[in-house]
């Protein structure tokens, strides 16, 4: 198996507010006050058709499940963890990191019984980009696929890798890069990597694709390019960026399925991934997976930390411009820093 790489509750107590003809007015709203919220940190996934069960910009649905949210926002579970802002900030961080202050305006307008205020007092937040624009390149599972779940190792879990070609004669650059998610509820990851078409055995090179949890057919790793996660948003390089696909080359995507929805896993998925991508570039990016791919945590263990780390050559120097941190089942922290010649570190993500 692969593997990738507290907010705070409070309750503010107030007191409402009387106009001028002693009509009592909600302290919170619903429209004012929580939905603006749910825009800001929630809604890249949880709208009508997003990867999120639940469309929270209904209100609705977020009367119904507001205790919920507040659950899983306490325990850190949602929205999907992050790396912190104070370790370095990133590209979006003030949509995806959530404040306490977040929590702290649900547990209020639910101790206010859940108000929903006039819906023309809404504050209109920009929606966050979940759909790359103007790809020119699409590589797509060719036949639904359903999962069958079989490894009595992994129940309700299954890695599947699909050969799938980009069908270019000469050697291009990837500028920007999303998913294309079909069954949301059953898709946990996405990995796309890179491999040469020579090195993948003709039985890999199939519709059905194979199952690869343990590397069998290509080690995914080596040749990877990004992974796809709940939460995850479109990635575009700087100006000038791209990492380089060969035109003796295919895609290899693996995708992590969850039993999470019968009728999902009866209609079978057909998921992939879309592209930018130009013919030539001023820098090349490459992709470079680190960390412990696989351990054991002691029987009996309260707390275990696993660690590797990379050194660059005497006279090679590198820029990082983005990480992608995954844990699966136990994990519920990461740190990432650089060490530097003269002794300091700098932190680059952490959770």
């Amino acid at each position: 198996m692969w593997r990738f790489g507290v907010i705070v509750f409070g309750l503010i107590m107030g007191c409402t507010t009387s106009t001028s003809d002693d009509v009592t007015e909600p302290e919170l709203t619903f429209y004012e006050d929580i939905r603006p919220m749910l825009d800001t940190y929630c809604s890249r996934c949880h709208v009508d058709g997003g990867t999120g069960p639940v469309d929270f910009t209904n209100p609705e649905n977020a009367v119904a499940l507001a205790e919920v949210m507040l659950a899983q926002m306490d325990a850190g579970l949602m929205p999907p963890p992050v790396s912190d802002p104070s370790c370095r900030d990133y590209v979006d961080s003030e949509r995806m990191h959530l404040p306490p202050e977040a929590t702290d305006l649900l547990a209020k307008w639910i101790d206010l019984g859940k108000p929903l205020g006039d819906e023309a007092d809404l504050v209109t937040i920009p929606a966050v980009a979940t759909e790359l624009e103007n790809p020119d390149l699409t590589i797509t599972i060719p036949k639904a696929y359903s999962p069958t779940f079989e490894d009595e190792s992994n129940p309700g879990n299954e890695y599947r890798c699909f050969y799938l070609e980009h069908g270019r004669d000469e050697d291009f650059y990837i500028t920007g890069m999303a998913p294309s998610i079909d069954k949301t509820k059953i898709a946990h990851h996405i990995v796309i990597a890179k491999g040469k078409n020579a090195d993948v055995r003709e039985k890999y090179k199939t519709d059905e694709g194979w199952s690869c949890i343990n590397g069998e057919g290509t080690n995914i790793l080596d040749g990877m390019i990004a992974g796809w996660a709940p939460g995850t948003v479109p990635f575009k390089f700087e100006e000038g960026m791209g990492m380089k696909m060969g035109a003796d080359e295919a895609f290899i995507l693996q995708m992590h399925y969850f039993a999470n929805d019968a009728e999902a896993v009866q209609d079978g998925d057909q998921s992939g991934y879309e592209f930018t991508t130009t013919n030539a570039v001023d820098r090349e990016i490459l992709m470079y997976p680190l960390g412990t791919q696989n351990f054991t945590i002691p029987a009996g263990a309260e707390n275990h930390t696993e660690s590797m780390s990379f050194t660059l050559p005497n006279g090679i120097y590198a820029r990082a411009h983005g990480t992608f941190p995954h844990m699966h089942i136990l994990g519920s922290g990461y740190r990432l820093w650089l060490e530097h010649p003269d002794g300091t570190e700098t932190c680059a993500a952490q959770s």
